[in-house]
């Protein structure tokens, strides 16, 4: 019983590797797994623990497992009609996956989905910073690719009020002030 919930437990892991975020692709642009953005997110986690006196290593598993629900539900983008309910999809398949989870775990996993969605300890502030943060690097990194300005723009917009450290802060304002940059550059209107 405990190999069959491991295997099942991993089949999520591996959806997880193999499921595109969907962002990117209705941008027109070469897309990620929602595991390479984890990854990402994690090293960026570790920065802003590090920066900000948080436990990195709680950061980390934070970031490691927040995305997991992933395997479940279709990735949704902040102009999709479901993004607002997101959370509540995100919910409903929670039952789900603590059915596949090995039982060791399921308290683990639970725990650590709630405190990385409420944001109220130091570590999953952070966590949640940094899962925003990869997401709008890679948005920057797009648009260098690609020499468009459209881009980061739409998450900041959605983004920004998720932001409460000074470690966070600061990123969000840098990447703000570039963005504006590059539309300055680009489009005289601004």
């Amino acid at each position: 019983m405990v190999e069959t919930k491991l295997l099942n437990y991993y089949t999520l892991v591996d959806n997880v590797k193999n499921t595109n975020r969907e962002g990117w692709s209705k941008r027109g642009l070469r897309n990620e797994s929602i595991a390479s953005h984890s990854y990402g997110a994690q090293h960026i986690g570790c920065y802003l623990a590090l920066k900000e006196g948080a436990d990195f290593s709680r950061v980390s598993i934070l970031l490691l497992f927040h995305d997991l629900i992933m395997s479940k539900i279709q990735d949704s983008t902040p102009e999709d009609a479901s993004y607002a309910q997101k959370r509540e999809m995100e919910n409903a398949k929670m039952e789900q996956i603590l059915t596949e989870v090995p039982d060791v775990m399921k308290r683990l996993y639970q725990g650590i989905v709630e405190e990385f969605n409420n944001g109220d300890t130091l570590e999953g502030q952070v966590a949640r910073e940094a899962d925003k943060l990869d997401t709008l690097f890679r948005a920057e990194a797009y648009e260098t690719e690609t020499e468009r300005t459209d881009i980061t723009g739409a998450f900041l917009k959605t983004y920004s009020h998720i932001f409460k450290t000074k470690s966070g802060m600061k990123i969000l304002k840098e990447i703000s002030k570039r963005e504006l940059l590059r539309k300055n550059q680009t489009d005289p209107k601004y």
